[in-house]
C-alpha cells in the first residue's frame, strides 16, 4: 500500500502495494503479511496474509461504498458504505494515502503492526 501521506494511486485499476503495483483488472490483491513484513501483489486466492482490494477513496467507484476500508476481524480490506467503517478501531480501519482521506480528528499513519497505511 501507499506510504502514508503518499499519493492516490495513477489509475483506479492500479492499488499501490509496499513496493509493487498491483493490477485490479489482473484480480490482484495486495497481500499484507501478518507478520509486519513488506506487502505484495497476488492472485486473489494466493495472499496468505491479509488481501486488500484497495488502495484508498479512489478505488472505491461503486455508489454507496465509497471508503476503503481494512477489516481486521474479517482479515480483508475492500470497498464498504461510510457507516461501516466508521464503526471504528480495532476492528475497521480507513485506508489511506494522506490526512485528507481520514475522517476529522484522524491522520494517516502506518497501522500498528501492519505495513498499511490507515486513519487513526
Amino acid at each position: 500500500m501507499d506510504a502514508a501521506g503518499g499519493a492516490p494511486d495513477a489509475s483506479p485499476a492500479e492499488i499501490e502495494c509496499g513496493v509493487e503495483t498491483c493490477s485490479i483488472v489482473a484480480s490482484e490483491w495486495c497481500c499484507v503479511p501478518t507478520d509486519g513484513s513488506t506487502p505484495v501483489c497476488s492472485p486473489t486466492a494466493g495472499c496468505s496474509g491479509y488481501p486488500v482490494y484497495c488502495g484508498g477513496p479512489e478505488d472505491c467507484t461503486v455508489a454507496g461504498y465509497p471508503v476503503c476500508c481494512f477489516d481486521e476481524y474479517g482479515a480483508y480490506g475492500g470497498c464498504v458504505s461510510a457507516d461501516v467503517c466508521a464503526q471504528g478501531q480495532p476492528e475497521f480501519w480507513t485506508v489511506c494515502h494522506g490526512n485528507g482521506d481520514c475522517p476529522t480528528g484522524t491522520s494517516c499513519q502506518e497501522h500498528p503492526t501492519l505495513q498499511l497505511p490507515v486513519c487513526r
